[in-house]
């Protein structure tokens, strides 16, 4: 691929090869890595635009990184094809095999109608695709009738027990077998792969996904009919067209997933907005039922959540958090509780108000320690060892000091359990606050006296955070306000009123949840994909406008492609391809004249439809990953020149892949035979009653050059001095070039034969520079893996002691007269041998 830096406008992708070409300017299948390339040079300027690229950069990523070391037969070297098997399809009841070479070159099957040319075409593109339509979902046209089209396919043969169709390709020592069995009715039933590696291993193929877009884009068969019957319409053209530019399974799978991530986020996003609307509805329905039968009592509207909100933190913040839930509320007990804490605390104040001053009790344990110490001290002194000044009885003091810490500790600690007993109760004062803030009240006392309350019980808090439940000055100053403020009658009004409101608006919460069940169940299941709704729509905006920047400069190279077909066919008659603009739906081709007038598609003839149908498939067939292309009745009203012009395209495109050619047509055979140097040919013919198609050769090359040197020994007049080589060096030569091409033909039948690479070995016998030293090459090519007798051995023995002489004469030497009738004889019955070899 060829990068280009420095990307321009937003959303652009430098003009150049970019993402549509491979470096021979090909349109091959797109990749998971082109697309991220691709993905990678777009800009954006919006932050919203910016979040959908990298949401798509990271699923391309993802994808990429699922399809590592996926076995992908679209991906390596192309693939030839080796032979086909057919039972009870179409026109053959009885079981039909025939091997085909793999190699560069040209097959001609030709016959009459009926003969079978279509049923072994049509089994081919079956046994490749799984499927008896065609590449694409594109079903035939019916018009307004509604019932079956009139020419559509009967693919499974008449009384036939079992119907099937059987293809081998092959490459680099691999082997691909694809079958499918049809059913009574004629379709599909089971279609599978078994994919041989050059190591042996066999594991199944996947004849969906990227094989099917293999085949839609670079389809490897074409038959004009079937083209023509449904390319009727501007969107069947388009389809058309869109698959031949080759985008890929990769690119497909992409713009199908991003849809479906970004509808499945959508569907979530309505599926909440519904159950949101439905919420609001049953919650107002509960409120207004509530205050319209207690207006004394206001609870909170509902705020209602984004997208984004934590569904567990809403239902926190509005009391929501289950159906019985009672999180804010006051009751007798609460109450009763607060004045009951209230009354112990004032009770232990009192009993320590009315005792003597206590020292600490910190250090009461230590001033005991102490006198046990003194006692028995002996003589005491009168230096007391805490203050360091003269005391004579400083013993009996701290005598009197142990024993009052003894009487006086419990009632302290009284007070300190009493003291946190109200720390915990006082929060009680919070709540009533809060209840009390929901209530209707024209009696501005009661608010006056909640709020007090709160105030001070938040003083208090505050207080014996810092001094713990000791009674300290601060505490008892926090309790005194706190007991004030809660002994008003206005405060026990308040209180009265708020147990009352705190029942009702537990109800009220409880019927709210319920109301809300079915909302919070569909915000939990869908919400995850629902809150990327935003994101993926916009993702879905990055990926149409990648795919509009590919197909755009794809459209823009096939339309060049097209084009060079479309003048090597039609130039003569000035028909020229100007441009291509393909929509989602529709297929807009601008085709001229010679003066430049634009033309109808309808104006042109049933040979230039059939031509310019065709031209954009020979455009594209030198991309896919198939070495063969195959060709079903191509010159469908043709007239003479255009059926050359065709035979000079396949001619071109059979120097590297096998073009196999599917005719009635005479003249498409001869000008074919009279091209190609490594054309082959068969007469197709079929058994009517028995219903057994049967092929048989009619032209190899080396029969050919044969019976040329037959005629030339018959035909030739008296040799003349002038002339450049003589009669026997002219036959000598042919006889030659006939043992050359049936070596060919021997090595490709061995390579089929013992599963290697055929094109390799064609290659490599091609390479060597003289027939001699090719004779010899094959003999020990063959012999290095074929047991028993070896066909060269035979050959050398039947004409192996003219081949010197053969090849000289090619030269202008050796012009030595001898019996050219036996040396055409004998090369015949030598390349008869090495070409009907069985290797099996």
């Amino acid at each position: 691929m060829t990068v280009t830096d420095n990307p321009t406008l937003d959303g652009e992708v430098p003009k150049g090869k970019g993402e549509h070409s491979d470096a021979e300017g090909k349109l091959s299948l797109l990749t998971y890595a082109d697309l991220a390339e691709a993905a990678m040079r777009m800009q954006a300027g919006a932050t919203k635009t910016k979040a959908g690229w990298e949401n798509l950069r990271a699923l391309i990523a993802r994808l990429q990184g699922e399809n590592v070391g996926v076995l992908d037969p679209t991906q390596g070297e192309a693939w030839g094809i080796k032979g086909l098997r057919l039972c009870g399809f179409q026109g053959t009841t009885a079981e039909f095999s025939m091997q085909i070479d793999p190699s560069p070159g040209i097959s001609i099957y030709h016959g009459p109608n009926g003969s079978g040319k279509s049923t072994i075409s049509d089994g081919i593109r079956t046994a490749l695709s799984g499927k008896t339509g065609w590449w694409t979902d594109v079903t035939a046209p019916t018009g307004r009738s509604k019932y079956d089209p009139l020419w559509e396919k009967i693919n499974r043969a008449r009384d036939s027990a079992q119907s099937w169709a059987e293809v081998t390709l092959v490459r680099n020592g691999e082997e691909l077998m694809l079958k499918c069995v049809l059913t009574d009715d004629g379709e599909v039933g089971d279609a599978y792969g078994e994919w041989r590696t050059s190591s042996g291993e066999v594991c199944t193929v996947d004849m969906g996904s990227t094989w099917r877009h293999a085949l839609e884009g670079h389809p490897p068969v074409f038959s004009y009919a079937e083209v023509e019957r449904r390319v009727q319409q501007s969107n069947d053209l388009q389809r058309y067209i869109t698959n031949l530019l080759a985008l890929g399974g990769a690119f497909t799978y992409l713009e199908a997933l991003v849809s479906e991530l970004s509808e499945a986020a959508s569907a979530s996003k309505k599926k909440i907005d519904a159950a949101l609307k439905d919420g609001k509805a049953r919650v107002a329905e509960v409120d207004h039922r509530f205050r319209l039968s207690e207006p004394t009592v206001e609870v909170r509207d509902i705020s209602w959540p984004a997208i984004t909100d934590n569904i567990e933190d809403w239902l926190t913040r509005h009391h929501l958090v289950d159906a019985a839930s009672t999180t804010v509320e006051v009751t007798s007990a609460d109450v009763q509780r607060l004045r009951l804490a209230l009354s112990t605390v004032d009770a232990a104040f009192q009993k320590l108000e009315s005792a003597s001053a206590l020292t600490s009790p910190r250090i009461a344990q230590h001033l005991d320690a102490l006198y046990k110490d003194a006692v028995e001290i002996t003589p005491r002194g009168s230096m007391c060892p805490v203050c360091n000044s003269v005391v004579d009885d400083w013993v009996e003091i701290l005598q009197e000091n142990v024993e009052r810490h003894a009487v006086l500790s419990p009632i302290h600690e009284e007070a300190c359990r009493a003291l946190s007993e109200l720390r915990d109760a006082s929060v009680v004062a919070n709540h009533v606050a809060e209840i009390i803030a929901l209530i209707n009240y024209s009696d501005s006392g009661r608010r006056a006296a909640s709020a007090t309350a709160a105030a001070n019980a938040e003083r208090l808090r505050a207080v014996m955070r810092f001094h713990g439940s000791r009674p300290a000055l601060e505490v008892r100053e926090g309790f005194l306000a706190l007991r004030n403020s809660i002994s008003t009658a206005d405060w026990y009004a308040a209180s009265g009123a708020a147990v009352e409101a705190s029942e009702i608006t537990r109800r009220w919460l409880r019927e709210r949840r319920g109301a809300l069940e079915a909302f919070l169940h569909t915000w939990r299941t869908e919400q995850e994909k629902a809150k990327e709704s935003a994101l993926w729509q916009e993702t879905k905006k990055c990926a149409s406008t990648l795919a509009d920047k590919l197909r755009k400069e794809r459209t823009e190279h096939f339309k060049e492609k097209a084009d060079k077909r479309v003048r090597q066919l039609l130039e003569d008659v000035g028909i020229y391809l100007n441009g291509i603009h393909l929509t989602t739906t529709r297929a807009e081709v601008s085709v001229s004249n010679s003066s430049g007038q634009e033309l109808q598609l309808s104006m042109l003839s049933a040979g230039q439809r059939n031509a310019f149908l065709l031209a954009p498939l020979l455009s594209t067939a030198e991309s896919g990953p198939f070495s063969f292309l195959i060709l079903d009745d191509p010159v469908h009203a043709f007239d003479e020149i255009r059926v050359d012009r065709l035979a000079s395209v396949l001619v071109d495109l059979s120097s590297e892949r096998r073009v196999i050619v599917f005719t009635h047509d005479e003249r498409l055979k001869q000008h074919l035979l009279a091209r190609a140097a490594n054309g082959q040919a068969w007469r197709v013919s079929r058994d009517v009653e028995k219903g057994e198609i049967s092929i048989e050769s009619t032209d190899e090359m080396w029969r050919v050059l044969l019976d040329d040197a037959r005629n030339i020994v018959t035909w030739a007049p008296r040799p003349s001095p002038t002339a450049y080589l003589t009669e026997a060096q002219v036959v000598r030569g042919l006889c030659r070039q006939a043992v050359d091409h049936a070596l060919h033909s021997c090595v490709v039948r061995y390579s089929l034969a013992q599963r290697q690479d055929v094109t390799c070995n064609v290659s490599s016998i091609d390479a060597v520079d003289n027939t001699l030293k090719r004779v010899a090459f094959a003999e020990k090519m063959i012999s290095q893996t074929h047991s028993g007798r070896n066909p060269i051995d035979e050959f050398n023995k039947i004409c192996g002691h003219y081949l010197r002489g053969w090849n000289k004469a090619v030269h202008g030497a050796d012009d030595a007269k001898a019996n050219l009738n036996l040396e055409i004889e004998k090369a015949r019955e030598a390349c008869a041998l090495i070409t009907a070899w069985d290797f099996s």
